[in-house]
């Protein structure tokens, strides 16, 4: 019955001739293209439930395909023409399948027989998509020599090889992927709380908090922002921010959440502490993700804890200007995220101010801390820029009016470069958190925009760069999750080395806390966190975090960013001996874009001996007038690998230190006795190596971490003048070969 069904729609070719093999194939094509449209339907997000969405497709798709073969039926019965169902059918199917994949997440750029990227999903469907075609015939010739009492083996095993290959094909998709490759558990260093002298920051503190949403009080997709407000807030007018709020963009957005660009909502979702006050403000802002997956309830771990800890905390809702199936802003949108935030807090201090409001005095406006995640975690410093500005810099006639007293800024995972405009702050502190299985921002950009902040008053300030192996860029957002793309894209994902999503977000509440603790209530203790990992090895998993804190006690010594000259520096000059790699270089991302500084390369290679008289050695000499004034030596480095290296063999580091005072008299000590230097984190985003490689570039990055020299635990002779240092000397005695490369050499008081 099936069969004439099937044979009243799709005639089948009279060409075939009595086999119905080819026929069989026929009919497959658009039942397997209208299953794909289905698939594709299922994961748009529209504000519509998934399984509808799946099922308009799978239909709308099959319709299309009727409609296509009904207009090109004449082609068939033509006697000029005479083209055979078979012909028309694959190519309508090949055209529709093509323009799924054009449309659906995988442009497919470049040559059309170029084998990376996204026509890796094409080209390997496609051969599913063939193979499968194939699947149905033969079962449908199995069938019909088994009524007819003929031999079918060979299409039994034929239908077994490929039954094998899609069951293969799906558990590869299904998995997880490869797991860690290396075995990082000697390289831990933990030490006690005691000697730290800081409680666990993550624990909730002694405030009771109450929980309560703000903002239009219009919204039709969410009661939070609806009927359920506690404030009613005016919405802004961000045509100046946003001109590409425009065309098909606009109208899709503006019908699906009932404004457009000239009223955008101040919404925000709010942990308020119990108490008279004032309390500091923290807001929080996510990144770019689906729009009809609303991120902002993502942040609620943080807001509650640091809630209790007597911080107001605010997840700040700009899902509006988030991507949707249509496309999104590409990053155009980055001064509508800095400015939103602004004006969140104007709305902050007119209530702080207003008599007779509820919240009245109750905000302390001289501590706030604006803390984002992905584009929200580059938003925050452009937010600090415009902070301090009269005009929006992209079209004056924008005015600003702001003047917060901003004192911190958290990037969680940010980007970098979205904004067309580098952003350089002064004085200010900035924590940002990083995941080395970010697939979605797969270097640490971050440390980047540290880069473009710098401390010239006598307030203390600090930076700090928390990049933590394992973490992958949505698990900071409890919504976002373990996947950090849509698919058919996360399908190829990598996920087997990737911690667990709670894992990662107590790391986040340790760290964000600690630096909110030292921010607003000068807790001091908690700075050993960002110079010394070990220090929270009690509080969170025991995973390769690797740290880079400055502060504005800190005293920098080389850097390499002066002159093309090797061997001068502005406090003395530079020496090295015995090296077979010697060389400064711009320090790059895993992708060859740059991280904006530059670094030392140092390498040497004994062979089979180590003789004395010849050791590697690197010399910082100082002038007589550098008076070395601090408790520790900071090494900022990381292990070198040679980017086109594919396993995981890597040489240890660990070399002497000989600080030399103006009497001759030195003491060394050996790296790995104040901290251990983590190899190059090997890191495999996609299951497929080729795929990979041509996305990522490279397995391997720099990954930069402080270790820091106790002085004190060096001076163990009365005679050693750290007053009267004159020089510093890096000794490559401990093995026989290896690669380092310095990023910079500083003091610490």
């Amino acid at each position: 019955m099936m069969l004439n069904i099937l044979k009243k729609i799709f005639p089948p070719d009279k060409s075939s001739g009595h086999s119905p093999f080819w026929p069989a194939v026929t009919y497959s094509l658009p039942l397997m293209i209208s299953i794909i449209a289905g698939v594709m339907g299922f994961n748009m997000r529209t504000g519509v439930p998934a399984p509808i969405m799946g099922l308009l497709w799978l239909i709308g798709s099959l319709s299309l395909f009727l409609i296509i073969r009904f207009f090109l039926g004449w082609m068939i019965s033509n006697p000029l023409v005479k083209l055979p169902n078979t012909f028309v059918y694959t190519a309508v199917t090949a055209a529709l399948t093509y323009f799924l994949y054009r449309h659906f997440r995988s442009n497919l750029s470049g040559g059309f027989f170029e084998f990376s990227g996204n026509q890796y999903l094409f080209y390997s469907s496609l051969f599913y998509f063939v193979l499968n075609a194939l699947l149905f015939g033969l079962i449908w010739v199995s069938i019909d020599s088994y009524k007819k009492k003929k031999s079918f083996k060979f299409h039994l095993i034929a239908v077994a090889i490929i039954l094998f290959l899609d069951v293969y094909g799906i558990s590869y998709l299904a998995g997880d992927g490869d797991s860690e490759f290396e075995d990082y558990t000697s390289y831990f260093n933990q030490i006690p709380r005691e000697l730290a002298g800081i409680e666990d920051p993550s624990v909730q503190g002694e405030y009771e908090y109450e929980y309560f949403t703000y903002g239009s009080g219009l919204d039709t997709r969410r009661e939070a922002y609806g009927k359920d407000v506690k404030f009613t807030t005016t919405p802004v007018d961000g045509t100046r921010l946003l001109p590409d709020w425009k065309g098909s963009k606009a109208k899709w957005r503006k019908l699906y959440w009932g404004f457009g660009a000239d009223s955008f909502p101040l919404n925000g979702r709010v942990w308020f502490p119990e108490g008279s006050g004032p309390f500091p403000l923290i807001l929080i802002v996510h990144g770019n993700h689906s729009m009809e997956h609303y991120s902002d309830p993502g942040y609620t771990y943080l807001g509650e804890l640091l809630a209790s800890r007597g911080f107001i905390t605010v997840s700040v809702d700009e899902n509006f200007i988030n991507g949707t199936w249509s496309g999104d802003f590409r990053g155009r949108e980055m001064p509508t995220r800095a400015w939103l935030l602004l004006k969140h807090l104007e709305i902050w201090r007119e209530w702080n101010n207003d008599t007779s409001h509820e919240l009245n005095g109750k905000i302390d406006l001289d501590k706030i801390v604006l803390a984002g995640h992905s584009r929200g975690g580059e938003a925050v410093p452009i937010a600090a820029a415009y902070n301090k500005l009269a005009h929006f810099p992209d079209d004056a006639n924008e005015k600003f009016d702001f003047n917060f007293n901003i004192k911190g800024l958290i990037a969680i995972a940010p980007t970098d470069k979205r904004y067309h405009r580098r952003i350089e702050l002064e004085n200010i502190n900035y924590l940002s958190l990083q995941g080395s299985y970010d697939s979605d921002e797969a270097s640490f950009f971050g440390l980047r925009q540290s880069q473009r902040i710098h401390f010239n008053d006598s307030n203390s300030w600090l930076k700090a760069g928390i990049y933590i192996h394992g973490a992958n860029h949505g698990q900071f957002n409890s919504i976002w999750g373990r996947k950090d793309s849509g698919a058919p894209w996360n399908w190829l994902l990598n996920l087997a080395p990737i911690m667990k999503g709670e894992d990662q977000r107590q790391l986040a509440k340790v760290m964000i806390s600690a630096f909110s603790e030292l921010i607003f209530n000068g807790k001091t203790a908690y700075s050993s966190l960002f110079k010394a990992p070990g220090y929270g090895y009690e509080f969170f998993p025991k995973v390769p975090v690797l740290t880079s804190y400055w502060d504005s006690d800190h005293q920098g010594l080389v850097d390499f960013e002066d002159d093309i000259d090797l061997t001068t520096w502005k406090m003395g000059n530079l020496e090295a001996t015995g090296f077979q790699v010697w060389r400064e270089e711009e320090i790059l991302f895993r992708d060859r874009d740059t991280q904006s500084v530059n670094g030392l390369v140092l390498g040497w290679d004994y062979g089979d001996t180590m003789e004395p008289d010849s050791l590697a050695r690197y010399t910082i000499h100082l002038k007589d007038s550098v008076k070395f004034e601090a408790h520790e030596l900071v090494l900022n480095l990381s292990s070198y690998q040679n980017s086109q290296q594919k396993d995981g063999a890597f040489d240890p580091i660990d070399f002497s230190i000989i600080l030399t005072d103006s009497l001759g008299t030195n003491y060394s000590g050996k790296l790995t006795d104040f901290g251990q230097v983590f190899p190059p984190f090997q890191i495999k985003y996609l299951k497929p190596d080729k795929l990979n490689d041509d996305i990522y570039k490279s397995r391997w990055e720099p990954s930069l971490q402080d270790v820091r020299i106790d002085l004190n635990a060096l001076s163990k002779q009365d005679s050693f003048d750290f007053q009267t240092v004159r020089s510093i000397s890096l000794v490559f005695d401990q093995s026989k070969k290896g690669t380092v490369l310095i990023n910079k050499i500083g003091l610490a008081k």
